[in-house]
């Protein structure tokens, strides 16, 4: 459709006003009749498909090529799978070979792809900020820097964690070249407090390595470990394991979390209690004493703090019935707090059962020490050299000030990233990095677990990847790849061969489990191309015991930050979209809403709703942040379950530079970090100030309501209930009537899905894997605001409410909550109902009902008259109300020259004026069908899975065939806890819910 090319005079026909006679009403409706036939008649463009000259012979035309890679941003780590069509790389998924995941991903591994067609990439080096040649760049910075080292001036290299093990030798015969050069890890997200306290405990600086799915019971203090804590992906399919309620099986965990900001992973908890920062460490110092007391041992204090429901004590009693299959997990910026976890864990016997120091977690290892010597040295003009490498300090370091005068102070500057950040716009140097996707790499992010990265596209600009600019500079010939595969055939593939022989022999047993069998070891070769296809090399064994702790509980008590009460402490946290702000240029990333707020594009102050009465404050109200003489003003937004005496702000906006959608978005935070005299960084700042600014700006919300008043979208029950009754919390079915004579025949397949509540935990990952799947254009801040957001998929989040409310019009819009409510997650799609009330009102027929079970949109034949969206009763249907592949207009969608590439050639780019909606991924459902009609066979059970079935770390989406009995989906869909939403519509959906089972008693969740 098209824009008209001149107005229509509708300002003509109000002159006299509307008389509401029946010759006015035929004149508007001729009017809008018109208008619409007027936009609809365009020419279909002429596009031309162009012959392979030369065809490459594994390359079919419509046909997908997968390949196995890796992706780290410095944060997040996956094991992926990525999808090529025709040369292109356009989808993401995880890789099942990857078995702590086993093919689960996270939104932002979802996005990643999005950044590989990004116009507003580094194309090429910039000297002084004007784009070159690497021939003119290589050359004077090697100089430079053997100048520098001739004056015995220091040289730094400051990097993310180095997960790559060939990177890290490359690096390391680098920097001997220089007499005095140091490499140091730099994390915006700082687990310098957990790494130390694990050093001084077990002389090992390396994180444990959790096993979430072993944890019978398990307690976290403000640890998001489901949604940004570590390796989420990983701790989200650990976490489900044990919590699956199918067929006979009733071993469930307990999840207890005390938290100050409620996050997915307090959501999703089984018991959740709000306490400030403070409070949180009073909690686990007074649950340490309580356990210390249970195994005979002394205290460590006399710290005897409990919520008023005796929520520690119970906690307490639980972990030690549950002795050696618990966990206790915190995030803490104090290594006497992390102690105190360890020392937990040591009390419950959990080391060696549910974590591990051996094999460790490489994912982080970070020194804040390190980074805060470097400025000192640069401040007194000891450092001459500098090289930032996928690390923005200027943006992200607490004091940047300190950072401009580091700068400032240094000769020779340099950065190496695939963006211009606000770092590397203030250095001389900037080396343009290559997106992984166009790499080669490997990584090693557990103990004897590595990865494989290969490049599934040709370059794109000039760039290089980190590695080829260490092989220029050392002046090496060999190409990353030639370098990469000798590291392999050096190190790898010997250690790898021994341990294939002891795995045969029976002398050690894989960590991860035994899924995957052995890579062949007759050559190097052979080992290289299965490992690459694989994408995953497994030497991890079952450790027979762990390394002995040096656990002194006197000395570790005499380091215990002293409690002081704050009138309001601030209290800053990742979202799960946009993270620690690496990705805030994704624009698939910052329309995402975050799963608990629900509110995309922008941070803003949380605050529990006590205080928003004490201080006169609704949501949308802007207020000036006050601490250590910064200020910042945010728009504030009412969350229940908010600590009253906290204030949380997500950190990863108010960038200046990075990506077209990072700029201008939110509010830097990382400024009111506090920064301690050891160096070490902290999260949480106490004495903050709330001050009024007597403005609005109204935030852009997906979801207004916050209850769901009185209607069963979700249904609950407890874990006691559940055991006793199989059907608890779920109602009979209304009975229905028949709408038609002669019910649609499904004789074939019958697609359906079924979601299980209980592992939904809110995480997002389904909804940018169906943007990605799907050609979902993004809208932006203030469409969103419209309530114009295009997603398929959305995760509704609802809020228990102690009123009684039956759901009557007048009631509308929701009650108010209460001040810390349940929340339930409940991913929403279109249901594909067999009655479907949006087929029956479409006069253009352009919604059609296929034989198996399918809700069809049919493109060309919608007009727009949105009577299907007024009628569906789960309001999933989406309407192009502008044409958004227009790249002037809608700067942060992808369809530009270059970001046309990402989009999915199996999808139709919708126009202006048509609806949309979910499809059940129907061209996944062809493409499957037709593989198997190829190989003369039924389709099985497995072979077919939608986007977010895919991407759903958690398992919690199964989609199938609901005529096969023996499915999974039937499986599934026939269990007790399963339900439709709003039956009683009679619309009859193929999308079963089971119900939401929590091990409590369903009180409402606590405040301290």
């Amino acid at each position: 459709m098209r824009d008209f090319e001149r107005d229509i005079p509708v300002e003509a026909l109000w002159e006299e006003g509307p008389s509401g006679s029946r010759r006015d009403f035929l004149k508007w409706c001729g009017i809008t009749i018109s208008a619409a036939v007027l936009a609809a008649c365009e020419k279909t463009p002429v596009k031309y498909a162009l012959p392979y000259v030369r065809k490459p012979a594994e390359h079919l035309p419509s046909v997908p090529v997968y390949y196995a890679s890796t992706h780290f941003d410095g944060q997040l780590f996956q094991s992926v799978l990525v999808k090529v069509r025709e040369g292109r790389p356009i989808k993401i998924e995880g890789n099942p070979s990857y078995l702590p995941t086993e093919g689960g991903t996270h939104a932002r591994g979802q996005a990643s792809i999005l950044s590989l067609y990004d116009h507003t990439r580094l194309q090429k080096p910039l000297l002084n900020g004007e784009p070159v040649d690497w021939t003119v760049v290589d050359g004077p910075f090697r100089q430079a820097l053997q100048e520098q080292d001739a004056q015995g001036k220091r040289f730094y290299l400051i990097t993310p964690p180095i997960l790559s093990p060939s990177l890290a030798a490359l690096i390391q015969e680098w920097l001997t070249s220089f007499k005095n050069a140091r490499h140091i890890v730099y994390e915006a997200e700082s687990y310098d407090a957990l790494l130390t306290a694990q050093e001084r405990l077990f002389g090992r600086r390396v994180a444990p390595t959790y096993r979430f799915d072993k944890a019978q019971v398990l307690v976290g203090f403000n640890a998001d470990f489901l949604g940004t804590w570590l390796d989420p992906t990983a701790f989200a399919r650990g976490w489900s394991k044990k919590r699956q309620l199918y067929g006979d099986n009733k071993d469930f965990s307990l999840h207890v979390q005390f938290e100050s900001v409620p996050t997915i992973t307090g959501l999703s908890a089984d018991r959740r209690v709000a306490a400030s920062p403070l409070e949180v460490q009073r909690a686990l110092v007074s649950l340490y004493n309580r356990v210390a007391k249970l195994a005979g041992e002394a205290p460590l204090s006399g710290e005897d703090w409990d919520t008023p429901k005796g929520d520690i004590a119970s906690t307490a009693e639980k972990l030690w019935e549950a002795r050696g299959r618990s966990l206790v997990v915190a995030r803490s910026d104090n290594p006497a707090l992390q102690a105190v976890v360890a020392g937990l864990n040591l009390l419950l016997g959990n080391y060696g059962q549910t974590l591990f120091v051996e094999p460790a977690c490489y994912l982080r290892s970070g020194k804040d020490a390190d980074f805060a010597a470097f400025l000192e040295e640069a401040q007194a003009g000891q450092v001459g050299a500098v090289l930032f490498y996928q690390v923005n300090p200027l943006y992200d370091y607490p004091q940047p000030e300190k950072v401009q005068q580091a700068l400032q102070n240094i000769p020779v500057t340099a950065a190496a990233h695939a963006f211009a950040h606000e770092t590397a716009q203030r250095c001389k140097y900037v080396f343009a990095e290559s997106h992984y996707l166009e790499s080669w790499g490997d990584a090693q992010p557990y103990e004897g677990l590595y990865t494989l990265q290969q490049p599934t596209i040709a370059k794109i600009f000039s760039t290089r990847s980190f590695a080829e600019m260490l092989l220029s500079w050392l002046g090496r010939p060999d190409s990353h790849f030639e370098y990469l595969q000798a590291y392999w055939a050096k190190k790898i593939y010997p250690a790898y061969r021994d341990y294939a022989k002891a795995r045969e022999a029976g002398k050690v047993q894989p960590f991860w489990g035994d899924k995957e069998g052995l890579l062949p070891t007759d050559t190097p070769e052979h080992f290289w191309v299965a490992a690459l296809e694989r994408g995953v090399v497994d030497m991890t064994s079952v450790p027979a015991a762990q390394p002995k702790a040096t656990w002194k509980p006197a000395e570790w008590a005499a380091q215990l930050p002293r409690p002081e009460e704050a009138p309001l402490t601030l209290y800053l946290y990742e979202k799960v979209s946009v993270g620690d702000g690496t990705q805030a240029g994704n624009p698939w990333l910052q329309e995402l809403p975050d799963p608990v707020s629900r509110v995309a594009w922008d941070n803003y102050a949380v605050i529990s709703p006590i205080l928003a009465r004490e201080k006169g404050l609704q949501t949308n109200d802007v207020v000036r942040v006050e601490w250590n003489g910064r200020s910042v003003e945010l728009p504030v937004y009412v969350l229940p379950g908010t600590d009253p005496k906290t204030v949380g702000v997500a950190v990863g906006y108010g960038r200046t530079a990075g990506g077209r959608a990072a700029v201008g978005v939110g509010k830097n935070m990382y400024p009111f970090s506090p920064v301690l005299p050891s160096g070490q960084r902290g999260h949480v700042a106490p004495d903050v100030s709330l001050v009024k600014a007597g403005k609005r700006y109204e935030l852009a919300r997906i979801q207004q309501w916050e209850t769901f008043v009185g209607r069963e979208y979700v249904r609950e029950a407890s874990l006691e209930a559940y055991k006793a009754d199989p059907r608890a919390g779920n109602h009979e079915e209304p009975h229905l009537i028949n709408l038609w004579w002669i019910e649609h025949p499904q004789p074939g397949h019958r697609w359906g899905m079924a979601i299980d509540l209980t592992t939904c935990i809110g995480c997002a990952a389904c909804v940018v894997a169906c943007v990605s799947e799907n050609n979902i254009p993004v809208v932006g801040r203030d469409e969103v605001r419209r309530g114009r957001d295009m997603h398929w998929i959305r995760i509704d989040r609802y809020f228990s409410s102690g009123r009684e409310v039956p759901g009557k019009p007048e009631e509308f819009p929701a009650a108010p909550p209460e001040d810390f409510p349940r929340a339930f997650f409940q991913p929403m799609l279109c249901q594909h109902c067999d009655h479907a009330p949006c087929e029956t009102v479409c006069p253009v027929l352009a919604i059609a009902h296929s034989s198996e079970g399918l809700n069809q949109q049919v493109y060309n034949r919608c007009v727009g008259t949105r009577y299907c969206a007024n009628n569906c009763p789960y309001k999933v249907r989406r309407f192009n109300w502008f044409d958004y592949t227009n790249a002037e207009k809608w700067v942060f969608n992808p369809v530009d020259e270059l970001g046309r590439m990402v989009l999915n050639p199996d999808v139709t780019v919708r126009a202006r004026g048509v609806m949309e909606k979910c499809s059940f991924c129907t061209q996944r459902i062809q493409a499957a069908k037709l593989e198997a009609k190829k190989a003369g066979r039924p389709l099985r059970d497995g072979e077919l899975k939608t986007a977010c079935q895919q991407a759903c770390p958690t398992g919690a989406i199964v989609f199938g065939d609901l005529n096969d009995p023996q499915s999974e989906v039937s499986r599934r869909a026939a269990e007790p806890r399963g339900y439709y939403a709003l039956s009683e519509l009679n619309v009859r959906p193929s999308i079963r819910y089971l119900v939401k089972i929590r091990n409590t008693e369903l009180a409402q969740t606590q405040h301290s």
